[in-house]
């Protein structure tokens, strides 16, 4: 069974955005205030969006600005 195409691949990984837009997981973290270490984590599936963390939430949602990614991209992304 085919997945439809909604403008965005499930599969549009955080590294993909980060390369697209020429940055190093360093300059990422300096631009939303964090530790490379997290953006690492994030970039390889073990940092998830936790809807009942505001740490959470403003860490992705900065990523979500930075990138130009939805949410719900962000949430249904896979490995």
């Amino acid at each position: 069974m085919k997945r439809r195409d909604r403008g965005y691949n499930f599969r549009y990984s955080l590294i993909e955005a980060r390369r697209k837009e020429g940055l190093t997981q360093r300059q990422v973290a300096e631009r939303i205030f964090c530790s490379p270490q997290s953006i690492s984590q994030a970039e390889r599936g073990k940092l998830y969006l936790n809807d009942d963390s505001e740490a959470s939430k403003a860490f992705f949602m900065a990523l979500e600005n930075l990138y130009g990614i939805p949410r719900e991209i962000l949430r249904k992304r896979g490995r």
